[in-house]
């Protein structure tokens, strides 16, 4: 996660660090319509999921949308039959999905933001000492 702003790779590192949280995160992003496979795709490329999870999340999780895609020619026909109404399932299923990924990311971040600046405090407590203690010596 190099060449990234601190948090976003603290937040990277994070979601990478266990193969349950890098399958839950790409589900989640596979599950959410709103975020294009493209788009998806470049942000995984820069952080350090392992390849399994990563592969095998994208499987599972890319079955519905592409159930939704090939029903589209039926969901087409009943458009232009004048017939259409789409699965309650499908939209609360997306909703929920969009939810938890916005949910889960918060939360990695919010984590990731606190030891940052946990970390941060400690340094800066650090230099100050290090500032009184060549003051008083010298």
């Amino acid at each position: 996660a190099t060449g990234m702003p601190p948090l976003m790779a603290a937040v990277a590192t994070a979601i990478a660090s266990s193969s349950a949280k890098s399958f839950l995160f790409i589900s989640l992003f596979r599950f959410t319509p709103l975020i294009p496979f493209v788009w998806s795709n470049y942000l995984f490329g820069l952080t350090p999921i392992p390849l399994l999870p990563y592969s095998v999340a994208t499987f599972l999780a890319s079955l519905p949308p592409l159930f939704a895609f090939v029903s589209g020619g039926v969901v087409g026909k009943a458009v232009a039959d004048g017939s259409v109404s789409a699965p309650p399932g499908l939209i609360v299923f997306g909703v929920l999905a969009t939810v938890g990924i916005l949910v889960f990311i918060g939360r990695v971040s919010r984590e990731e933001l606190q030891k940052l600046a946990r970390r941060e405090q400690v340094r800066e407590s650090e230099e100050e000492e290090e500032e009184e203690r060549e003051r008083r010596g010298g």
